[in-house]
């Protein structure tokens, strides 16, 4: 083979590579390419929803909170209650007073006094 052939060959050869490189592999590397594109985007909009979840959560209240605060409105349920039971026994005592207690309704009012425990 002369110098003039092997020429010729090579051309031939670095063509068809580059036909090939241009129809095979650019197009896989163009679509590899667009595929982590996507992949970049939706990596973020992950990374900013888990922002968002954290925010979320930092403005929840925290379990000692809901404990002091759920002791604060037993305090004050457990003042009303007793408040409540205070004017029962001085209606009950009222009413009996006056006279206007038939029997057994007298036990009725301690029995509603009572119940307020309960609770």
């Amino acid at each position: 083979m002369e110098e003039k052939d092997l020429k010729q060959i090579k051309k031939i050869v670095d063509n068809s590579i580059e036909v090939f490189a241009e129809k095979t592999v650019k197009p896989g590397f163009d679509d590899l390419s667009n595929r982590f594109d996507k992949i970049k985007v939706d990596v973020n909009n992950l990374k900013s929803d888990v922002n968002n979840l954290k925010s979320d959560v930092r403005r929840l209240p925290d379990k000692d909170y809901l404990d002091k605060k759920i002791f604060e409105l037993k305090g004050e349920l457990n003042l009303k209650i007793q408040r409540n039971d205070k004017r029962t026994e001085i209606h009950s005592k009222v009413l009996k007073r006056n006279n206007l207690l038939k029997s057994g309704e007298e036990n009725d009012l301690i029995e509603l006094k009572s119940l307020s425990t309960v609770v």
